[in-house]
């Protein structure tokens, strides 16, 4: 700004303050004779505080305050009010107020009196700070327009965007609350898509060049026997995805015999862990408008950034595993963005002494704590040795190491660890780094540990050597402990609490079958028919359990089946057979 400009501003606002000192004086004087209230002026006007003015003036000129002041109320102020002069409360906010509005119009108009406003405007509303531009000059040619023309097409720029404002807001109120809606959703996405691809920004997550997973062929088998078992599975997946939507859309689960929505205390406030966690299933069934009706669902509703407690474990296998495959099949990225922010809201979970991971987190807080009944508030083996894959991942899809550093630090947790009899016990205490309750179990609160040792070296496209070691270490344990053939024939895994085998399996341990076959292909010391056997044996008898059962789901009969027949309890059948 050059000296001139700046004589110019200063004269400007000292005659905008003479301005408004001269107009407000002449005011006051007006509306000391003027009624707000009606339309005549004080003397002509009817209602009753006027009333009270006159007959306060003509006490005045006849000096006979004290006489009128023990004069009860006139026959215009039947309705018991006091007289409102100047010194009354109603009185005095009456002239005030009056007194005020005028103030504040003569103020705000005298803006328009000063020269060249166009510009006060645009600075004090529109917060206008742009850079004076130098003016250009070029031979022969003037260097700038005169100002009366700039200001000129500045005001009129104002009154085009006011006039704009006003239509959009008459248009928002004729619309229906659908459309309204509907606006707000279009905006949001494009603030979503405009911070994700913002040309010259920084991106937040590195780019990633999306790649066709292998497989999609998007064609049916020649095979009828495929092309007819793939057709009933796809029926299986509609009728259950129809019947989620009819009766619990959103929520995170459906009770199909009662048709209610559910949501367990895992999730804390956090919605649609159905559509998340289904959203690869429909994409690899080609089922494209059920995956879209899910996007859609998930773009406009999800959120996480409430004030809940939620289980760590559930979180990860359902939200993040579930937003990592449908970005990795889809290529959308909104679900990239999103894993990692929910995959960083999860973080502090890990500020324990040792690393191992809370199994319950406050999202909002960062407060961490175990299971009241977990073996004096231990974590669980399951839970915090199935975080692996997704925090891989996250890594990779965000650039931040810190979620493999964490894993890493759960690695060395149990490596530097003493495990009796080369097993993992369920307990961890996250405070000490010690074992809880010596109590193994393959099944419940430690199965998807193992699984996710093998798939982490098979993910790492075998170069993982340590948790391959640890995987087949493991087996070998479990194959010289646990594993044992009822008198029947069949071959379960035992269960091992405090150095005693308990002879029992349950319907979780089902899994090892399918594990042991898909680490079969590398098993050490050419081992790889001898697990490809163990696996079919137990394959073999958790089918047993469903078969001679006579139903196809789980109960505690079935527990109880498996239990009789490793111990050849009749008993246990025949309560089976008559369930």
């Amino acid at each position: 700004m050059d000296r001139k400009t700046g004589r110019e501003s200063i004269l400007s606002v000292v005659i905008y303050i003479y301005v408004c000192i001269y107009l407000t004086s002449i005011w006051l004087q007006f509306a000391s004779r003027h009624c707000t209230h009606c339309t005549a002026d004080a003397l002509g006007c009817q209602c009753l505080r006027c009333a009270g003015e006159q007959r306060k003036g003509n006490e005045v000129e006849k000096k006979t305050n004290t006489a009128n002041n023990q004069n009860s109320a006139t026959p215009r102020n039947l309705s018991g009010l006091d007289d409102p002069s100047p010194t009354h409360p109603i009185g005095r906010e009456h002239k005030t107020r009056t007194r005020g509005n005028g103030f504040i119009t003569l103020c705000f108009g005298a803006i328009f009196f000063l020269p060249d406003s166009s510009k006060l405007l645009s600075g004090v509303f529109f917060h206008s700070h742009r850079p004076r531009q130098p003016p250009t000059s070029q031979h022969g040619q003037g260097t700038a327009a005169p100002r009366g023309r700039q200001g000129g097409h500045k005001l009129s720029r104002i009154r085009q965007d006011h006039e704009k404002a006003l239509r959009e807001a008459k248009d928002t109120l004729h619309k229906l609350p659908e459309d309204i809606q509907r606006d707000i959703d279009r905006e949001k996405e494009k603030v979503l898509r405009g911070s994700l691809s913002k040309p010259g920004a920084t991106p937040r997550l590195p780019s990633i060049a999306f790649r066709k997973p292998v497989g999609a062929a998007g064609r049916e088998p020649s095979d009828p026997q495929t092309r007819e078992r793939r057709g009933k599975i796809k029926e299986m997946m509609k009728y259950a995805w129809e019947n989620y939507k009819r009766y619990a859309w959103g929520s995170n689960e459906l009770k199909p015999i009662s048709k209610v929505r559910h949501s367990s205390n895992l999730f804390g406030n956090i919605q649609g862990a159905t559509i998340v966690d289904a959203l690869d299933t429909l994409y690899i069934m080609e089922m494209h408008d059920e995956f879209k009706e899910g996007t859609e669902w998930f773009k406009k509703n999800f959120e996480f950034n409430v004030n809940t407690e939620i289980s760590v474990f559930e979180v990860n296998i359902r939200f993040v595993g579930g937003l990592l495959s449908a970005y990795y099949l889809s290529g959308e990225e909104v679900f990239r963005v999103k894993a990692v922010e929910l995959g960083e809201k999860l973080l502090p979970a890990f500020n324990t002494p040792t690393g191992i991971p809370w199994a319950l987190l406050n999202i909002k807080s960062g407060l961490g704590r175990n299971w009241p009944w977990a073996s004096g508030g231990s974590s669980i083996l399951a839970e915090f040795g199935t975080l692996h894959l997704e925090f891989m991942h996250l890594s990779r899809l965000s650039g931040n190491p810190v979620f493999a550093e964490k894993m890493q630090s759960i690695r060395k947790v149990l490596n530097r660890l003493d495990k009796p009899q080369g097993l993992y016990p369920n307990y961890l205490n996250p405070n000490s780094g010690q074992w809880g309750q010596h109590h193994v179990s393959i099944g419940g609160l430690g199965d998807s540990f193992y699984e996710y040792l093998l798939k982490a070296w098979l993910m790492s496209d075998k170069t993982d050597e340590e948790a391959k070691k640890m995987y087949y270490d493991a087996v070998q344990a479990i194959e010289t402990h646990l594993i044992r053939k009822s008198n029947g024939g069949l071959k379960y895994i035992a269960e091992w609490k405090g150095g005693l085998l308990e002879h029992k399996m349950g319907h979780l341990t089902c899994f090892t079958g399918g594990m042991f076959a898909l680490g079969a292909d590398s098993a050490p010391n050419e081992n790889t028919g001898h697990h490809m056997e163990l696996a079919a044996e137990i394959a073999r008898t958790c089918h047993e359990s469903y078969d001679r059962t006579g139903k196809l789901h789980y109960s505690k009969c079935c527990r109880l089946l498996i239990t009789a027949q490793l111990m050849n309890n009749t008993y246990g059948a025949m309560c089976c057979w008559h369930y």
